[in-house]
Formats: C-alpha cells, sequence, structure tokens
C-alpha cells in the first residue's frame, strides 16, 4: 500500500552499520508513545490517543515476529514532564497483554518530550547490544521546556546506533518544524499524517518492510524532498523495476543477485551485487548524507578554446551516473570514486578514463579534443541590406541544439568543425533555414535574408527653443540590447534618419559630455516617427 504523497515518508531509518551490507537480523524496536492532554484533541471524530493505540498494537502486531518491542509512555500522569515509563518490557510481543496495558491509558498530563527520549535512550542502552529502532508517537512538541540541543548530545553520547522515527498526528506548523529538527538530530525520519486512515497507511508500510524479502531504505533525505527514483537491475543488467519512492521501499524478489541504483537529486547511488534469498530479509541502506565529491569537466580544442559538447560519465563499474548536452562545462556531484566520461563535440567523440574523485574534493578534468573550433557569424539583413532582429538557433547535423540567441541581427558562435543550419525566426514569425559548413579553425559570415516589416525614424537633436545642436546616438532594442550598424558617428549632424524594423526602441543621444535617453520609441510600418531630444542652449 503506497503511503500518501503528502506524508513525509522518508520511511524507517533501520540501518546498516557498513553501508552496502545486507543481511538478515531481528531489530529491538520501542514505542514512545504520547499520552499528553493533547492527545485528546480528536481527527476523524475520535481522539488521537485513542487512534494511536489501536494502530500501534496492529504495527506490533505485524512487526517481523522475530523482532524485540517494549512500549514506554509519557504524559500519561496528571503531574506530566518527567514521568516516562517502560509499561511493557522488551520480548516478543504478548498482543493481549499490551492491548490491554494500552487500553488504561487517556489523555493526562503535560507532554514532557524531551525527557522522554532521553529516558528511551537509557533504556536502549540497558536493552541491546547494538541498534535499535524509537518509534515516537505524538501529536507535538515538548511542553515541558525541554531544550532540543539535548536530544543531538545524548545521541552522540549513546553507545549504540539508535534511529528516531517521528510519527507526528496533525500537529501545528512550528511544532512540526521542530520535530523534523529532532528527527534528524536523531538520525532518524520524520512522517506526518493528518487522519486515522493515513496513521494506518503508515504504520503498516512500516510492518510490512521488516517482514519483506527485499528493504531499500534512504537515510539522510531531505524531509522537504522526499522524493527519489529506485531502479533494479537483475544478473544480465536488465531493468525489473523502476519507480518512485519516498524513503522507505519493500518488496519480494526471487532469490539472486542484483544491482539496485537510487537517483536522488540528480545524484546516483549504487548497491552492486545484493543477494536475496529466500525466506531472509535483506536490508539495502543509502546513506544520502555521505560526503560527496565534485567532478568538472571543461571541454576544450587544441588552442584551450571551449567547446560545447555531451557528457556521458559512468563508474567503474560502467554504470551511467551522469548525462548533460550541450555545455563546456560540467560540474557534477557524484559519490567518491573512479570514473570514466564519453564527451562528443559535433561528430567527434572522445573517451577518457581514470578520473579520481575523493570526497569533498574537486576534480578538474580538462577534456581536450585534437580538433580547433571555428567562428562562425550569423547576419541577418532585409533585402535593402537593413539588421533585423531575430531569434537564431543553431543545429548541428543530428538536429540538436548547440547555441541560440533570442531577437539580436548578429550572433557570434564559437563551433567545432562540421556541417550545422541556422535557423532564423522573426517577430512576423518567418523563418529561414539557411545551412553552413564551419571549419577547422576558420572564421565565417552567414548571411540570412529575411523580409520585415520597416518603418523610419527621424530623430533631431535641439534645445527647447528649437535650436539645432550636433552629435551622436545609440539605438537599442526593447531588452535594451544596442543594435549593431546604428551607430551615428558623426559630429556634423543634428538630424539622423534611418529605416527600422517595427518595434520598441532606446535612443540615446549625446552632445559633448551631456547624454539623453528615450525609451518607447515605436516603429510603426510604413511610418516615420519624429523624435526630438532636447539639449540646455549653451550647447549650441
Amino acid at each position: 500500500m503506497k503511503v500518501p504523497r503528502y506524508v513525509y515518508s522518508m520511511l524507517m531509518a533501520l540501518f546498516m552499520i557498513c553501508l552496502g551490507t545486507q543481511t538478515a537480523y531481528a531489530e529491538k524496536y520501542l514505542v514512545l508513545l504520547d499520552s499528553s492532554d493533547g492527545m485528546g484533541d480528536e481527527i476523524g471524530g475520535e481522539r488521537i490517543l485513542y487512534v494511536a493505540v489501536k494502530e500501534v498494537i496492529k504495527l506490533i502486531d505485524n512487526l517481523d515476529p522475530d523482532s524485540k518491542v517494549g512500549v514506554m509512555v509519557f504524559g500519561h500522569t496528571a503531574e506530566g514532564c518527567e514521568d516516562a515509563e517502560l509499561i511493557i518490557p522488551f520480548g516478543k510481543p504478548d498482543i493481549s497483554n499490551i492491548r490491554e496495558q494500552l487500553g488504561k491509558l487517556s489523555p493526562s498530563g503535560r507532554r514532557g518530550l524531551i525527557d522522554s527520549i532521553e529516558k528511551a535512550l537509557v533504556q536502549l542502552e540497558k536493552e541491546s547490544e547494538e541498534r535499535a529502532v524509537i518509534f515516537l508517537v505524538t501529536s507535538g512538541w515538548d511542553e515541558c521546556g525541554g531544550r532540543d540541543f539535548l536530544i543531538e548530545d545524548a545521541f552522540k553520547a549513546t553507545r549504540i546506533e539508535v534511529r528516531l522515527v517521528i510519527i507526528a498526528i496533525n500537529p501545528d506548523i512550528r511544532d512540526s518544524d521542530k520535530l523534523k529538527d529532532i528527527a534528524t538530530m536523531g538520525h532518524g525520519t520524520y512522517h506526518q499524517v493528518e487522519t486515522p486512515v493515513e496513521l494506518g497507511n503508515l504504520l503498516a508500510e512500516i510492518a510490512k518492510g521488516t517482514k519483506a524479502g527485499l528493504q531499500v531504505i534512504m537515510r539522510g533525505s531531505d524531509p522537504d524532498v522526499p522524493g527519489a527514483q529506485l531502479k533494479i537491475y537483475d544478473d544480465k543488467a536488465h531493468v525489473i523495476l523502476n519507480q518512485s519512492i519516498e524513503g522507505f521501499f519493500s518488496t519480494d524478489l526471487a532469490s539472486g543477485s542484483y544491482d539496485i541504483q537510487l537517483i536522488y537529486q540528480g545524484n546516483s547511488f549504487w548497491r552492486r551485487d545484493v543477494s536475496v534469498k529466500k525466506d531472509e530479509s535483506t536490508q539495502v541502506v543509502f546513506d544520502l548524507d555521505i560526503a560527496m565529491g565534485e567532478l568538472r569537466i571543461e571541454i576544450m580544442d587544441s588552442n584551450n578554446e571551449r567547446m560545447k559538447g555531451n557528457v556521458v560519465v559512468q563508474d567503474d563499474l560502467g554504470q551511467v551516473v551522469y548525462e548533460g548536452s550541450g555545455q563546456s562545462e560540467y560540474s557534477i556531484t557524484v559519490p567518491p570514486g573512479t570514473y570514466s566520461a564519453e564527451i562528443t563535440v559535433g561528430s567527434e567523440v572522445e573517451y577518457f578514463d581514470g578520473i579520481e574523485v575523493l570526497e569533498e574534493g574537486i576534480a578538474y578534468f580538462p577534456a581536450v579534443f585534437s580538433v580547433m573550433m571555428g567562428t562562425a557569424e550569423i547576419v541577418v539583413n532585409n533585402a535593402d541590406g537593413v539588421p533585423v532582429n531575430a531569434s537564431i538557433v543553431i543545429e548541428d547535423s543530428e538536429g540538436k541544439q548547440v547555441a541560440s540567441s533570442d531577437y539580436t541581427s548578429t550572433f557570434l558562435v564559437n563551433l567545432p568543425p562540421g556541417d550545422y543550419s541556422a535557423i532564423v525566426t522573426t517577430r512576423a514569425d518567418q523563418q529561414e533555414v539557411v545551412p553552413f559548413y564551419v571549419p577547422e579553425g576558420d572564421n565565417i559570415t552567414v548571411g540570412v535574408e529575411v523580409e520585415a516589416l520597416m518603418g523610419s525614424i527621424l530623430v533631431r537633436l535641439v534645445t527647447a527653443e528649437g535650436n539645432a545642436v550636433y552629435g551622436r546616438i545609440r539605438v537599442y532594442d526593447e531588452r535594451g540590447r544596442e543594435i549593431p550598424h546604428f551607430e551615428r558617428e558623426s559630429a556634423e549632424d543634428s538630424e539622423f534618419s534611418f529605416e527600422l524594423p517595427v518595434g520598441t526602441y532606446r535612443i540615446e543621444a549625446q552632445v559633448e559630455d551631456v547624454i539623453r535617453t528615450l525609451d518607447g520609441i515605436t516603429v510603426q510600418e510604413g511610418e516615420e516617427n519624429i523624435v526630438d531630444i532636447t539639449f540646455p542652449e549653451e550647447l549650441t
């Protein structure tokens, strides 16, 4: 049964001492149940505590039968705060006794949550040799002045591995944030439910996971980004399962050996040669808190000029961990290890092996191709040679986009040798496709002629009295980019008349050291727009 997505379902923090180790063993579980007055609030027409008791009994009844389980309650006395008590000692569950003991509870005192967690850790150190899990079921934050930093200190001090799994039932948002924090301090996970059905589904999934043939567990994921993609491969490298998970996944597989890949926030984590045996539970833990390394790939030609290309990175077992395209630089976060890269630039392919990435280190890898880049300048004009702004897309011979520019009349781009096409689209949606070839180490100009709706502008530089002054102007498009070929440098003119494609422009005029700028100058088809730019009288 799938847990609802809005549940923070980074389920169960049952994890191994050695990452990548799979084994079957009986866990110790301590259910830490809140019985404070706050658990008297209602969800689904019932008090939270009574709903929690029913579902906790089901959880315990459905756990792995070889597990050792204890139950500690707190907030169940009038005094509260420091009343945490182990009411069910550790052992194989006696469901009738557990039902009887929990049935006596009623919402009572204040919620001493911090104190109860500290006491739970002390109890587990007495009972467990290696590892244990605390299931804390509550509806809110500590009401007795407990300080959250005490939890972090307590977990650091314990001699055994303990994971804190918090199941919060309808908490308010402030309590939710604090509970998430202590779940992280307790090396565990946080789950929030709002209805009895959600609580039942969540605990049923947890119980199922303790008995499944294969359990995949994420540890250290972000509570606000719980999702990951899980892929399982058989011994012939065929994908037999590919699905999204949120922290925990369990399934039954035939006996055999499997490779398991978890993709989380763009990073791939692997567990190799996972052995699954009949009638045994195999746990695979992905520790997302491990220190990663960074691989930076820079693609260059033999003159150290950057080139855009496609990259495929594989680990030492040939599994793809990253694919990217259309960039000259790549920054890739990967676990420490040895990697190889296949880099494609145009029709050229190069292979690079033995790239070492260290923990928390940055591996700089310059991928140098033997070819030299060429330069192509795309120039867009109308039939009269007037520049026309258009969007320009460059595609290679396989139809892949390698460069683009949005609304310009000239576009300069460095490209590896090869065949390309320039796809030019005007504002009027006229499109021209012009093929061209870039020689190695050479510069070429690609002219593209388009039709454009044209208008004209007459710019006059004057004073407030209407006297002419002499200067120069520059023309910019509506995005603030200067339009090439429209500079007017003459100091002899006070009037400038020229054609422009239909659109909106900015005109900057300079007379001596005085600069004036006018925005929102429109050019309409077949019309002349007269623009007066005013300067001080003393400049005449």
